[in-house]
């Protein structure tokens, strides 16, 4: 998809991205026509309501289990999701339905809010063995990934505090 049009789009993160004041597109998930259909929900021009909510749900526990799988080699894991809208040009990652790379990264000003979870355990995730694919906050054995927590993006000092972050200055 070529950039102009905005699309809202989850990045998983891995935490330390939130040092800088932009972040990179390597893994957006987007709500489109593919990522629906995979999913078993309606098309874009039937999608309503609580069907929208859950698709949007869907999305976003899917880039936070792309963001688990961006830090394999941390103990303590923290789930990290951008919710953006932006122009940026889409680069489909084939054979993963709604999964795009961006053209360029995404800076703040574009970021409406970030999505934290506190630190994921080896019970959260057995083996830290989930399936990137896996959008309905379920690992591949069946276990819940841990709640988001949601801050608004004009909470970025508190969500660097929260994960021990230092920015750059």
């Amino acid at each position: 998809m070529k950039e102009g049009k905005l699309h809202r789009v989850y990045l998983a993160l891995n935490p330390h991205e939130l040092e800088n004041l932009e972040f990179s597109g390597a893994c957006a998930t987007v709500v489109d026509e593919e990522f629906l259909k995979a999913n078993n929900f309606p098309g874009l021009g039937g999608l309503h309501g609580e069907d929208q909510e859950i698709a949007e749900d869907t999305a976003l526990y899917q880039a936070a289990a792309r963001s688990r799988h961006l830090q394999s080699a941390a103990t303590e894991p923290r789930l990290v999701v951008a919710v953006a809208e932006t122009a940026a040009e889409l680069q489909s990652r084939p054979g993963e339905p709604g999964e795009y790379s961006l053209s360029r990264p995404v800076p703040l000003a574009e970021v409406v809010s970030f999505h934290v979870s506190e630190a994921v355990t080896e019970s959260d995730s057995p083996g830290g063995n989930a399936s990137e694919s896996e959008a309905d906050g379920l690992t591949s054995a069946g276990v819940e990934l841990p709640s988001l927590l949601w801050f608004d993006v004009s909470e970025l000092e508190l969500v660097r505090e929260f994960l021990g972050i230092t920015p750059n200055r």
